[in-house]
């Protein structure tokens, strides 16, 4: 009876251990998880200004493209 008690007693102790490990991962993912919010937080500033920047410079080659042509065509055709 001691034996199966003992026996009991250590698969209790090892799912207490195992419990606690997985408690302490889930702590450490958590961490890890603000940590790189923090990071996506700045990183989505950057994207959001670089996107403002490449619509304004696509705006500005477009239209120098429209003026380009124009030139283009009225040499093309009157001359």
């Amino acid at each position: 009876m001691q034996v199966l008690l003992e026996k009991r007693d250590h698969f209790i102790q090892s799912q207490c251990d195992r419990l606690i490990g997985g408690m302490q991962k889930l702590v450490e993912s958590t961490e890890q998880l603000a940590v790189l919010n923090e990071k996506l937080a700045v990183q989505r500033v950057a994207v959001a200004e670089k996107t403002a920047a490449c619509t304004l410079l696509l705006a500005e080659i477009t239209e120098a493209t429209t003026i380009g042509l124009r030139y283009y065509y009225y040499y093309y055709y009157y001359y």
